[in-house]
């Protein structure tokens, strides 16, 4: 991915995180990978298929491989291709071919409409947007348990698949990081609010006890706006409010802003590094970026340029593709020497050794191919395509119970694979494995960086050292903590009655019956004999009348606003949880196709996956809800 698109997705998420802030917004990202993929697959579809009955293809031949040849053949029938092509492609250890898969989901023609997108899946089985495309075929035409059924093995391929895994973790990855730092900084920041009257009263009593209202809200303000001017951002106002909120909050209150504090460091760094980290994978190691294409049957001639290029600095990851790319375009010499060469650095390759007895196996060498079977057995363990082969070859020298055994072990690995290998009822086939995808995955992952959108987000809510390492944050956080237990005990807080409204303080009243009532209200409710009957009524009546219109705005603002249900009923344990849980379902509402572009690998699956996740998240935050409604009914 490019530094301009990276800047893109950055400053879509920093956007979106700004406005989400104050509770509204979206986010918007673009994914150069998205549009490479479909440049390279929604127009030219050249993709790597072979019929093992066809002679293999000359280097000028003007195919890349035996399977384009066989997709491109002139006259040829859907079906025909489609059966050519998957023989091969098995043979070949080409099992996904998401090339011609793309090319049949994206002809929108009437005619065959289904079953292009049956044989989409048939050739690639591990591409969640082949089964999403015949889910939508079914659905179209009514039959909706079947469209049901193929959009879960849509979500079921996902993890199978490298470019559709990647995406739908760094997709939640991103959202878990937005849920964490914008519940988080919401909860800290309404804490805070809860006490600033309190707080403005207290810290006006240290400079004077005349100074009026105005101006001790004006101190506070003042207060806050120090972090602002040391350019320490929205963090560094938190940090006041978090003092703030520890002051005047109960023991639970501190407890779970001790969680949100946490689940701020957690969000800004370890998921948000590691959602671009993934995000940014897909580009980030060029040579992975065209061993993959060329796996794929979609690479460019710049990158098979690169990978050719990269072949000088003998790296095993070039060497493998090249040697699978000699393979499929029938070049056997120089597919049987790079194998060579493979094994010549590690001579316990199980992917060479296996390819290299296949090769005896089609040049009638039989016992060859056995000896190479046995020896990438004994050294790389069992794999499916292994001990098939090796059961073909046993069967060719009549060794039946050996064959027999093998067979029943290929079965136990993978059966579906071994079932479709023996349903092509052929003695001469066998099949090369696939090529690992995961040290393409590893090298791809470990070359890209999550640090820039980090910082990025950083540059908006902590400009300032305190955003500069996550040190400085846990420390920030973790001293605005203390200095709030410190000054909770040092002198007597201001609080509010709970009947009437007014403000209670020892210093000012001289003297107080509680925390939770004023003197008045005292007098009212619990020595009627000392107030005047009729004055005694009519103050009644007064305080039921606010009461009932604060229990209306109450309902109302508890249904409209995550979190004030659980601070009316003093359980900010369910205030967080509502805060976290309302988040989570906004985002994946805004992002419910991805946080980034899909790479026309997941389709139907992925927003199938996040509209899931927001019904769920959307249940379990209205069972909070009501939980903290009933909990405030029962105070």
């Amino acid at each position: 991915m490019g530094n301009s698109t990276k800047k893109r997705v950055i400053r879509g998420w920093t956007g979106w995180m700004t406005l989400c802030l104050a509770f509204s917004g979206a986010g918007a990202a673009v994914d150069a990978n998205a549009a490479g993929a479909e440049s390279r697959d929604s127009k030219g579809f050249r993709s790597t298929l072979v019929d093992s009955e066809s002679p293999n293809v000359s280097p000028d031949s003007g195919y890349r491989s035996e399977l384009e040849r066989i997709w491109l053949m002139p006259g040829a029938s859907l079906d025909a291709r489609g059966q050519g092509i998957r023989r091969r492609a098995l043979a070949l250890g080409a099992s996904n071919l998401d090339s011609p898969a793309r090319a049949l989901i994206a002809d929108m023609g009437d005619e065959g409409f289904l079953a292009r997108r049956q044989w989409a899946v048939t050739l690639a089985p591990d591409l969640p947007l082949a089964h999403g495309a015949v889910g939508s075929a079914y659905w179209r035409e009514g039959e909706y348990g079947k469209a049901l059924r193929h959009y879960n093995e849509s979500f079921l391929s996902i993890p199978r698949h490298l470019e559709a895994s990647v995406w739908l973790v760094g997709s939640l990855l991103m959202i878990l990081a937005g849920v964490l730092i914008c519940g988080s900084l919401a909860f800290i920041l309404i804490e805070g609010f809860l006490g600033f009257a309190r707080a403005a009263h207290d810290l006006g009593d240290l400079i004077s006890d005349r100074m009026p209202s105005f101006a001790r809200a004006a101190l506070v303000f003042s207060a806050l706006g120090v972090p602002l001017l040391l350019g320490e951002g929205l963090l560094g106002v938190g940090l006041i409010f978090l003092v703030m909120g520890v002051m005047y909050g109960g023991t639970l209150d501190r407890t779970v802003l001790a969680l949100a504090g946490m689940g701020l460091v957690v969000g800004l760094y370890p998921c948000l590094e590691g959602s671009g980290k993934l995000l940014m994978s897909l580009n980030a190691d060029p040579v992975a970026s065209a061993s993959l294409a060329l796996i794929r049957g979609s690479e460019t001639p710049q990158q098979l340029a690169l990978l050719l290029e990269a072949e000088r600095d003998n790296d095993s990851l070039v060497d493998r593709t090249l040697a699978v790319r000699a393979r499929r375009r029938g070049a056997d010499e120089e597919a049987a020497r790079r194998f060579r060469e493979i094994l010549g650095r590690d001579s316990t390759d199980q992917f060479a050794l296996t390819i290299l007895g296949n090769m005896a196996f089609e040049a009638g060498d039989t016992e060859a191919a056995i000896a190479a079977y046995e020896r990438g057995r004994r050294s790389g363990g069992e794999s499916a395509e292994l001990m098939f082969d090796l059961s073909q070859a046993y069967a060719k020298v009549f060794r039946m119970g050996d064959g027999e055994f093998a067979m029943a072990r290929a079965q136990q690995i993978n059966g579906s694979a071994v079932a479709e290998f023996i349903g092509l009822d052929d003695s001469n086939f066998v099949a090369d494995p696939p090529f690992p995808i995961a040290p393409i995955r590893s090298r791809m992952i470990a070359a890209a960086s999550g640090r820039p959108l980090a910082d990025a987000v950083l540059k908006v809510l902590a400009p300032g050292r305190l955003g500069e390492e996550p040190r400085f944050l846990a420390g920030g956080l973790a001293l605005a903590f203390l200095v709030g237990l410190l000054a909770q005990g040092r002198f007597e807080h201001a609080s509010r009655c709970l009947r009437c409204g007014r403000r209670i303080c020892a210093r000012c009243d001289g003297e107080i019956w509680s925390s939770d009532l004023c003197g008045a209200c005292h007098h009212l409710f619990y020595k009627p004999e000392e107030t005047d009957p009729m004055l005694r009524e009519a103050r009644i009546e007064v305080l039921q009348a606010r009461e009932n219109r604060l229990e209306k705005t109450g309902v109302i603002a508890s249904i409209l606003l995550p979190g004030v249900a659980g601070m009316r009923a003093q359980r900010p344990d369910l205030a967080f949880a509502s805060l976290l849980l309302f988040m989570a379902a906004l985002l994946f509402v805004v992002w419910q196709e991805g946080v980034v572009p899909d790479p026309l690998a997941v389709g139907a699956g992925g927003t199938f996956a996040l509209g899931v996740a927001a019904v769920l998240v959307s249940v379990v935050y209205l069972g909070v809800l009501f939980s903290s409604l009933i909990s405030w009914r029962r105070r």
